[in-house]
C-alpha cells in the first residue's frame, strides 16, 4: 500500500491484504447518512447496554469516536473483519466520519466483497472534494481486483477472440525479405557505445542499414563511433551535432532511415546475437506492426545482474507483470513492460501513423507504446532478448518525482483521450474501455492510475461494481 495517512490511520495501509476465508456482509442502504447502526442497538464496546446509553451518550462524544475507531482499528489488524466493520459502524451512528467509512470500505475490500466495499468507496468519492493519497491506494487495489470477480459473457468472447488472433497470427507465414533500420541516439556513452554497435554487426541476421546521431556528447563518444563503424560493410550514416534531447533525436534518425522496420538501440545497451532474426521471424507476418522482446539486466561490465538485486528485481517485475494482463495492449495500462526503447521493434509505418515520439524526458518510450496499441496489437517476443544496461547514470535512476509527475501528465492526457469521447480504436484489441471493460478499470488501477479519471467516470463504474455481476451461461459440456 502507498500513501501516508496520519494519526490513528497510521500503519494500516501497509497491511491490507485478501484472507483467504472471505466474508459476505449485508449491503447497507446507499445514501452515507442511512448506511449506520441503530443507536438503539447493542453498544460494540461490548458493554451489553445499548449504544446511545453507553458510548453514544459520553459527554465527550469525540473521545468516544476515537476509542471505537482504535477498537476498530485493532480488530482490523487482527483479522476480526466483521467486528471491525460492526465498531466502524458505530462510529458512523455517531457522527458521519469519512475516515470510519473509507475503513469500513477496507474492511470489506479485504473480506473479498467487492459489491460491498465498491458502494463505501462510491459514497466517500461522491462526496470527498479532495481525497487523500491513501483513498486513491486503496481505491486502485479494489478496481484491481475487481477483474478477477465474475465477468459479462462479453469479456469472456473478447479474451477468447484474442487468443485466436495469437493463434491465427503465428500460423502466418514471416517475410525474411523485410529491410531493417538500426537507429542508435549516442549520448555520452563513450564507454558503452562500441559494445551496442558491435552487437549489432554482431548479429546473425544483419540489418540493412545502421543510423547514428550523436546528440551533443562532451566526451569522445563520436570517436568511438567512428572507429567502431570503420571498415563496416553494412550501409551506415554517423551525424553529429548539438543536443536536442532523446526523443527529437530517435525521430531525426528514423524520419531518415530507408528500412520498412526500425530497430531501436540506446548506445548503453546492446543486442544479443539472435535478437534481429527472432524479431523478423515473429513480427515481420501480414497483420503486425510492432513487437518487443524479453529484457536482460547487465551491469556496466557487461556481466547479467540477478533477480535479486535492488535495482534488477523493480525492472524485472515490470517486465515480467505483462503475463498478468488480459492482452499485451492491456499491460501499458498499468507501466512500460517492453523498458526502453531500445527494445521496441516496429514498422516505420506505425511511427509515422503514431506521430512519432513525443517530446518528454523520462517516458517517451511509454507514451509511444499506449499510443502505437491504439492501432496496432503488439507481440512479446521471448528469444529476441534486449540486454539493458544498469550502471547508475541511467535517465530511469534519476530522482522519483519529476518522472513520476511527467507519468501522471501522460497519463491523465491518454485517459482523457480515450474515455469521453469514446474514441474511434482501430484496431479489435486496443486498450479501451469499449473493448475491454472491467479489464481496462483494473490495469489502470493496478498502475496506480485511478486518479487521473474523470470524477464522474470513476462514479459510474463504482455504481457498476456495486451491483452483483450476472454469472456467465455455462457452456453444454458444463451443463452435461
Amino acid at each position: 500500500m502507498q500513501g501516508q495517512p496520519s494519526g490513528w490511520l497510521q500503519g494500516i495501509f501497509s497491511c491490507v491484504q485478501m484472507p483467504s476465508d472471505s466474508q459476505s456482509f449485508v449491503a447497507p442502504p446507499a445514501t452515507a447518512r442511512n448506511l449506520f447502526a441503530s443507536r438503539l442497538a447493542p453498544c460494540p464496546c461490548g458493554s451489553g447496554r445499548r449504544l446511545k446509553l453507553c458510548c453514544g451518550n459520553r459527554l465527550d462524544q469525540q473521545v468516544a469516536v476515537e476509542q471505537l475507531k482504535q477498537a476498530a482499528l485493532s480488530r482490523q489488524h487482527s483479522g476480526e473483519l466483521s467486528a471491525a466493520i460492526a465498531l466502524y459502524r458505530a462510529v458512523l451512528a455517531l457522527t458521519p466520519d469519512r475516515d470510519a467509512l473509507h475503513m469500513e470500505a477496507v474492511c470489506h475490500f479485504q473480506a473479498g466483497c467487492i459489491v460491498e466495499s465498491a458502494a463505501r468507496f462510491r459514497s466517500l468519492l461522491d462526496d470527498w472534494t479532495t481525497p487523500p493519497d491513501a483513498f486513491w491506494t486503496n481505491l486502485n487495489l479494489l478496481v484491481a481486483s475487481a477483474a478477477h470477480q465474475p465477468d459479462h459473457a462479453l469479456m469472456h468472447s473478447r479474451r477468447n477472440a484474442y487468443m485466436t488472433w495469437q493463434r491465427d497470427t503465428a500460423r502466418r507465414k514471416p517475410d525474411d525479405n523485410v529491410s531493417i533500420s538500426v537507429v542508435i541516439p549516442s549520448f555520452q556513452h563513450a564507454a558503452y557505445v562500441a559494445q551496442a554497435i558491435t552487437s549489432v554487426l554482431a548479429q546473425t541476421r544483419l540489418p540493412d542499414e545502421i543510423i547514428v546521431i550523436d546528440d551533443g556528447s562532451s566526451d569522445n563518444s563520436v570517436a568511438v563511433v567512428r572507429e567502431a563503424l570503420a571498415g563496416c560493410a553494412v550501409e551506415h550514416r554517423i551525424i553529429a551535432r548539438g543536443n536536442c534531447g532523446a526523443a527529437g533525436t530517435l525521430n531525426e534518425a528514423i524520419a531518415m532511415a530507408r528500412g520498412e522496420w526500425i530497430a531501436p538501440l540506446n548506445s548503453d545497451d546492446c543486442y544479443a546475437p539472435s535478437r534481429l532474426a527472432a524479431l523478423v521471424a515473429t513480427c515481420a507476418r501480414q497483420g503486425v506492426e510492432w513487437g518487443f522482446g524479453c529484457v536482460d539486466m547487465i551491469d556496466a561490465g557487461g556481466q547479467l545482474l540477478s533477480r535479486r538485486d535492488a535495482v534488477s528485481s523493480t525492472l524485472y517485475a515490470v517486465h515480467d507483470s505483462i503475463h498478468t494482463c488480459d492482452s499485451i495492449g492491456l499491460a501499458f495500462l498499468r507501466n512500460n513492460p517492453a523498458i526502453s526503447t531500445g527494445n521496441l521493434f516496429f514498422r516505420k509505418s506505425l511511427w509515422q501513423r503514431v506521430g512519432g515520439f513525443a517530446p518528454l524526458r523520462y517516458n517517451h518510450d511509454w507514451q509511444f507504446c499506449q499510443a502505437a496499441a491504439l492501432l496496432a496489437e503488439p507481440l512479446l517476443v521471448p528469444d529476441a532478448r534486449y540486454r539493458y544496461r544498469w550502471h547508475g547514470g541511467n535517465t530511469i535512476g534519476d530522482s522519483h518525482s519529476a518522472p513520476q509527475q511527467e507519468a501522471a501528465t501522460m497519463m491523465r492526457q491518454f485517459v482523457g483521450q480515450i474515455v469521453p469521447t469514446a474514441v474511434d480504436a482501430r484496431q479489435p484489441f486496443a486498450p479501451v474501455p469499449q473493448h475491454w471493460g472491467l479489464a481496462f478499470w483494473a490495469m489502470l488501477a493496478a498502475g496506480g492510475h485511478l486518479q487521473v479519471a474523470p470524477r464522474q467516470t470513476l462514479l459510474t463504474l463504482l455504481d457498476h461494481l456495486a451491483q452483483p455481476a450476472p454469472c456467465l451461461p455455462c457452456s453444454e459440456s458444463e451443463r452435461s
